[in-house]
């Protein structure tokens, strides 16, 4: 078995690929959360890792899976150039993994063009040409971000981002007018942007990411035809890592 772990910013999301089908899959907290949930179904022989975090947390994870199970990790890395795509970035490696994986996954599967939206904990769309050639990105605050700068700043206490509906109306207390704000301004760039736009119109936008379950209904609500791809950056890391 091989076991797959995708490490953001927020949150760990894993899977557990027997002889290419998924036996199990889940999200954890931490590490010692990440391996009871794993050990409950089976020992597995090779450990793939993209993560976005300190390179002392993949240490430990290295430490720990090496001492438990006897398995080495094999951690992914951006690079100028692999599985069809071209980086960006004059220095490769500074693209993160997690976005670098998802246009993998993406390009793979459609084979043209396409954009890559990313609703984590940091907001990133990314553009790929028809040639596999990455032409950038955007990297703005996600939902959650927002909201707690906000608190913050205003001193008060905001609930989880919640879904809103797409006629929804102003906000009639302060809460409310954060959450229905922020939403509505992260949809309205998204829904308005021109490469989101021809994307959708060419079967070519992806979206992955905690929040899409916020923005889909807005995106959705404007004729965007979206790709809804929750494990994309897994999908990547298969396809980097065979």
């Amino acid at each position: 078995m091989i076991l797959d772990v995708d490490a953001g910013n927020s949150r760990i999301k894993w899977r557990l690929v027997d002889a290419r089908d998924i036996a199990a899959r889940g999200m954890a907290d931490s590490i010692s959360d990440l391996l009871g949930r794993v050990a409950t179904v089976g020992v597995p022989e090779r450990i793939r890792v993209a993560s976005v975090r300190r390179e002392d947390w993949v240490e430990v994870l290295r430490r720990r899976v090496l001492a438990e199970w006897g398995v080495r990790l094999e951690v992914a890395t951006s690079r100028a150039e692999q599985k069809g795509v071209v980086n960006a970035y004059d220095v490769p490696g500074a693209l993160g993994v997690d976005r670098w994986l998802a246009l993998i996954a993406a390009y793979h599967r459609r084979g043209d063009a396409c954009v890559v939206i990313d609703c984590g904990t940091a907001l990133t769309l990314d553009v790929v040409d028809a040639r596999g050639h990455h032409l950038g990105g955007f990297i703005v605050p996600g939902l959650s971000m927002q909201y707690r700068s906000l608190e913050a700043a205003a001193g008060i206490t905001l609930p989880p981002v919640q879904r809103i509906e797409p006629e929804s109306c102003p906000g009639r207390s302060t809460v409310e007018a954060v959450g229905n704000g922020c939403v509505a301004m992260m949809a309205g760039w998204l829904v308005n942007d021109d490469r989101v736009r021809h994307a959708s119109v060419n079967d070519g936008l992806f979206m992955t990411g905690g929040d899409v379950r916020v923005l889909l209904p807005l995106m959705e609500s404007a004729d965007l035809a979206v790709r809804q791809v929750p494990e994309l950056v897994l999908d990547g890391l298969a396809l980097a890592l065979p």
